[in-house]
């Protein structure tokens, strides 16, 4: 598998810095935002292979950040996956689904996040 580009969307700089570093060393290439509005300006300039959002943020939450990807020319096709700690009601986790590749509830295990994750690549491939 080639180097993969994957922009993290995460509010919290904790976990941000842990997740960037983790997918680092495991061979990944990380474009880490701790908002949804960072993420857009960096969007912009680069194209990701996959973007990982969370829902709760200030500012501009995950659910807007995800239409505004998805309704901006070349960038509607670039696969999201949500990764929140949110209590998703069934209508909510129906919308997601329909708009993204997949969600993973916080807290999760980084080694089966990263199977994840590669997993996607690998229906992709």
């Amino acid at each position: 598998m080639s180097l993969k580009t994957i922009c993290i969307v995460e509010d919290t700089e904790d976990l941000l810095e842990n997740l960037t570093a983790f997918l680092s060393l495991e061979g990944f290439r990380v474009m880490a935002c701790s908002s949804a509005t960072e993420a857009l300006e960096k969007l912009s300039v680069e194209m990701p292979d996959m973007i990982i959002t969370d829902l709760w943020m200030p500012g501009m939450d995950g659910y807007a950040f995800i239409d505004r990807v998805k309704a901006t020319p070349g960038w509607g096709t670039i696969p999201i996956m949500v990764f929140t700690a949110a209590p998703l009601k069934p209508d909510e986790r129906v919308m997601l689904e329909s708009k993204t590749h997949g969600i993973v509830v916080k807290p999760v295990a980084m080694e089966s996040f990263l199977e994840t994750i590669k997993a996607f690549f690998n229906k992709l491939n």
